[in-house]
């Protein structure tokens, strides 16, 4: 039976995406090239397939409007952090690149976010032996050791 207030997706979030989340290792995603595609081109909430990366943003920004809206301040976040790092990561690459181009798979991991269970989408992996480094000066302090625990974890 037909249902219109039905939300417009279906798709469980995929447990590749879900590690990705959790994890925040952004490094290793933007150098495979097949999850990329797969962002660049299919729709994670719906699993509906463009030809171009164009296509899907405007897919994601109509049908998924409410999503889009409210990963924004997330996707602000990944774009800051990994467009420095990476550049576009669009697979197939985009040909004519605007200074508004965000890449769909910058949009789409903060989308994938907000339908799991983690708390916080921080692009990228703790590596507390730098933290430790960081923190020499107040090491003897003793909410430094409940500090990195907290960011380890």
């Amino acid at each position: 039976m037909f249902d219109p207030h039905r939300p417009p997706f279906v798709q469980p979030v995929a447990p590749n995406w879900l590690e990705l989340i959790q994890s925040g290792d952004s490094a290793s995603f933007a150098q495979q090239s097949v999850p990329r595609m797969r962002l660049t081109l299919t729709c994670q909430l719906c699993n509906l397939g463009h030809t171009r990366q164009g296509d899907l943003a405007l897919h994601l920004q109509t049908v998924h409007a409410d999503q889009w809206l409210r990963a924004m301040p997330n996707t602000q976040l990944l774009v800051k952090y990994c467009l420095s790092r990476y550049g576009c990561i669009c697979n197939p690459a985009v040909t004519s690149r605007s200074l508004s181009h965000i890449c769909p798979a910058y949009r789409q991991i903060p989308i994938l976010h907000l339908r799991t269970e983690v708390p916080v989408c921080v692009p990228w992996t703790i590596d507390t032996e730098l933290i430790r480094i960081k923190l020499r000066h107040w090491w003897k302090h003793p909410a430094c050791d409940n500090l990195l625990q907290c960011l380890a974890s």
